[in-house]
Order: structure tokens, then sequence, then C-alpha cells
């Protein structure tokens, strides 16, 4: 905290917890991506296989329990709550207020490359170099049982999710 608010950086970029929103200096633009709740997931399973972190013949219901895959990633992001499993209708609405009020811009999009390709052009920044690290090229079959599993673990997020489609947070690029 301290050796960002005393630089004289002008943009910060990385997977930064919600609550150091309220540890830096009033001087940036905050812009956060929110995916589609069973999609993100999906793709956090995937890429966590992929990875080597978890296998696929693990139970889906004991990645969710032991952590692994975490539950309401979303809503315990952005309530400040970290990942707690105490989610509940008042977090849903902690994180709806937070995105609504302490993100600038809030975007759905997959790819960060194109997300960060439209902040360059459009505050005309410097080009940026970065390594996709997070890209996960190998396509696993998600059978709609696990999708079901996926779903029950992330009614929060789903939740929170429509709710910012209703009110329009979400802006289109």
């Amino acid at each position: 905290k301290n050796i960002i608010n005393s630089s004289e950086l002008q943009f910060l970029y990385g997977h930064l917890p919600f609550k150091i929103h309220n540890k830096l200096n009033n001087k940036y633009l905050f812009i956060t991506i929110v995916r589609e709740p069973i999609q993100r997931c999906i793709s956090h399973y995937a890429w966590a296989i992929s990875k080597n972190y978890i296998s696929k013949n693990e139970d889906i219901d004991d990645l969710f329990e032991s952590n692994k895959l975490p539950q309401n990633a979303i809503v315990n992001q952005f309530s400040g709550k970290d990942m707690s499993k105490s989610n509940n209708d008042e977090l849903i609405n902690l994180s709806l207020y937070n995105l609504s009020n302490k993100i600038d811009l809030l975007f759905d999009i997959e790819d960060l490359a194109i997300l960060l390709n439209l902040i360059i052009s459009s505050y005309d920044l410097p080009n940026l170099f970065f390594s996709k690290q997070q890209v996960n090229y190998n396509k696993i079959r998600i059978s709609e049982k696990t999708i079901e599993k996926i779903s029950k673990y992330n009614a929060q997020d789903i939740i929170l999710y429509s709710k910012l489609l209703q009110n329009n947070l979400i802006k289109s690029y």
C-alpha cells in the first residue's frame, strides 16, 4: 500500500483483492471484469485441471467444500469479505453496492487482452506487453450434472450477476 501510494504509478493491473480499494489513494480509475458466474466457474475449473491443481476425476462437491474451487467468488471478492462461506443477501447487496459505487467501469469480457487494448486506446496510454498466463487451451467436457452443482455453489453470484444486468451496470465494448 505504501509503495503504491507513494509512487508515480499510473496503471495497476492484476488480481487485486477488492478490499485494497479503500487503502489506495483515490487517484485511480477502477475497472474490473465480472463474468457470467457459471461460465466463469467452468473456466476456472478447466484452468485448474490444465495446470494440474486439481484432477477431473475429483468429486466436484469435494472441490467446492475444500475451497479448491471457490464458492460464489464474485460475491466474496466484491463484498470485501474474501472467500468466506457465509454468503447471504447482505453480502450480495454489499457486493452490488461496491460494484455500483466504487468501481468506475464494469465489463463482462472473456479475453482480458481485448479489455486492455480498449483501455489503452480509449485513454491514449502507452502500449503494454504481458503474458497470458491464465489462458487454457485444453477443452474439457463438462457434464450437465457438474454444471448443476456449479450453479448450486455459485447461487449468490448468479443473483448478483442478474442484478448487475437488470441495473445496466455492465458496460458493453
